[in-house]
C-alpha cells in the first residue's frame, strides 16, 4: 500500500492523517469510519497512532461487516486463519472500541460475535 494523505472538512476545521505503508489497515479503517467532528484532537505529534508495537495487523483484511445497528462489528482475517474481531460501540456519545482475536474457527466465532468477550486492544494483542 502506498502512502495516502486523508483530508477531511469538519465544523471545527479541516485535518490532514498521513498514512504510510506501515499503518495498520484497522487504524486506517478507524480513521476513514469516524470522519466526524473532533477527529483532528484523536491524532497530532502528542496523540500518535495507538500501534506503536512489533506486532503488526498490516496481513489482516476487512472480512465482514456488521455495521447495520450498535455495536457495530468488524471482522478482519489474514492468510493464515489469524482473526480478530472489533466492536464498535457508542454510548452517551462516546465511542469505544473492544476486540477479540483467534487463531482459529473465524467463521464460528463471526456467527456468535455478539456473545463474545471483548477487551481493550493491549489486552488482547
Amino acid at each position: 500500500m502506498a502512502d495516502n494523505t486523508l483530508v477531511s472538512n469538519t465544523p471545527l476545521g479541516t485535518y490532514e492523517v498521513r498514512t504510510t505503508n506501515k499503518t495498520s489497515k484497522a487504524v486506517q479503517h478507524f480513521i476513514l469510519d469516524f470522519g466526524g467532528a473532533g477527529a483532528e484532537s484523536l491524532l497530532s505529534t502528542a496523540n500518535p497512532l495507538p500501534i506503536t508495537n512489533n506486532e503488526s495487523l498490516d496481513n489482516f483484511f476487512l472480512s465482514d461487516l456488521d455495521d447495520a445497528s450498535t455495536p457495530k462489528f468488524f471482522g478482519y482475517t489474514d492468510k493464515n486463519e489469524n482473526w480478530y474481531i472489533m466492536k464498535e460501540s457508542i454510548s452517551s456519545g462516546i465511542t469505544n472500541f473492544r476486540y477479540k482475536k483467534g487463531t482459529t474457527d473465524y467463521e464460528t466465532n463471526w456467527t456468535n460475535r455478539a456473545s463474545l468477550t471483548y477487551d481493550y486492544f493491549y489486552n488482547e494483542f
